[in-house]
């Protein structure tokens, strides 16, 4: 069974969670906390398989309970779930070390995959994230092989199909 602690300021969001996991026998929201300071010491005093976090709350926003919470807890799976759309926040809390992030207009079953993902050791993007992810890698990387390319003065083109190792790195130049 999949512990779940759910910390959000609105106990009427805490109450619709619990009730929507208990459709699920493999889930148990076994505590609530309506603040990130509540949310911190709850970590510390039990143990969680899942801490679903919101980002706004009172006394410790979401962002600087995530943080808190994997200084002291590395391993727990952290799934963000917010008001906030994802290209506001996904990003930077993903790199803050959330294990995943879910806008609270998604659908029950998104969630429950979400929480499943997350439960499992792996990291959770909506399909539009990881698209928009997937994009901003492959620009990153064109733009680090022109650059690298042109930097080590290779024959490396931007049009180029081929790879092309850099003349200062072992990796290869890659153009789409």
């Amino acid at each position: 069974m999949t512990r779940i602690l759910v910390a959000d300021d609105h106990q009427i969001v805490r109450a619709g969670l619990k009730n929507l996991l208990a459709e699920y026998k493999e889930f148990t929201v076994a505590g609530e906390a309506g603040s990130g300071t509540d949310a911190l010491k709850m970590v510390r005093e039990a143990d969680w398989d899942v801490v679903l976090l919101d980002i706004s709350m009172p006394d410790m926003n979401g962002i600087d309970t995530l943080k808190q919470i994997k200084r002291s807890k590395p391993d727990l799976p952290v799934l963000i779930l917010t008001m906030h759309p994802e290209d506001h926040y996904a990003i930077n809390l993903l790199r803050a070390g959330a294990n995943g992030y879910v806008c609270k207009e998604c659908a029950p079953e998104q969630l429950v995959g979400a929480i499943r993902t997350v439960a499992s050791g792996r990291r959770y993007v909506s399909p539009a994230l990881g698209d928009q992810l997937a994009g901003d890698l492959a620009a990153t990387v064109r733009m680090r092989c022109i650059l690298n390319c042109r930097n080590a003065n290779s024959r490396c083109s931007a049009n180029s199909r081929q790879a092309r190792p850099f003349r200062k790195s072992r990796t290869s130049c890659f153009s789409a």
